[in-house]
């Protein structure tokens, strides 16, 4: 496995690394009757969750926290798993999951994990903020993947960050720029493409069917992607 994708491992593994102490303080503020748009970053993308919910077997490819898997179940998902390759993620993803009486299968994974899954399994997939922060040949891979593991009729969004034109980027001691990709403290933090070039990605295995922009809270312009894509 290339250098850049441990790096990345071990870097999302770390940001989730809390003590049974610091977990369980953490929940205790977690309300289980909440409106549940609160906890995704926009309203679009509720709304896009909301829309998986209505499917039968859902994946959550690289689940991070837990939080669209939680909105998801409490939209009465009937079978969800959520997976990521952060060992720390997932515990917080199961705990924080309990915490809202949300039923979710998550699970820790390798990159091989897709690799090994059987054709034609789900037709719900989501997968927020993964492709474009790993390198080109590794989002390639699961996008074929994905394509290969979701059903004729499946549903699948794919979440990304903004496009950052690299060209004004300048390098510092922190701060490194080979090509597409943004590095901080030698991690890779974006693989910034523009929203042709990802729609040109997709369109080896999926229609576009739908492309919205959004922005998280605080930001000013909507430039955050939520790409539909249905299996060709």
């Amino acid at each position: 496995m290339k250098k850049e994708v441990k790096d990345l491992m071990t870097f999302w593994d770390n940001a989730f690394n809390l003590s049974e102490e610091e977990l369980s303080k953490q929940m205790e503020g977690v309300n289980p009757d909440k409106d549940y748009l609160e906890l995704a970053p926009s309203k679009k993308m509720y709304d896009a969750l909301v829309e998986l919910s209505k499917k039968d077997n859902i994946l959550d490819y690289g689940s991070g926290n837990g939080w669209a898997s939680s909105i998801m179940a409490k939209n009465n998902a009937k079978n969800i798993i959520g997976v990521d390759t952060a060992k720390n993620a997932v515990i917080f993803a199961k705990a924080y999951a309990k915490a809202n009486n949300a039923k979710v299968d998550f699970k820790e994974i390798d990159f091989s994990y897709l690799d090994n899954e059987k054709s034609d399994l789900f037709d719900g997939i989501f997968c927020s903020n993964v492709l474009d922060v790993i390198p080109d040949e590794v989002s390639i891979s699961i996008i074929d993947n994905l394509a290969r593991i979701a059903k004729k009729d499946a549903l699948v969004i794919i979440g990304l960050n903004y496009y950052l034109d690299l060209k004004d980027v300048k390098s510092t001691d922190r701060v490194r720029v080979e090509k597409n990709y943004y590095f901080i403290d030698n991690v890779l933090r974006l693989n910034s493409k523009k929203d042709s070039e990802w729609e040109k990605l997709f369109n080896k295995d999926f229609d576009v069917i739908k492309l919205e922009h959004f922005s998280w809270p605080g930001e000013a312009e909507a430039k955050r992607r939520l790409f539909y894509l249905k299996k060709k």
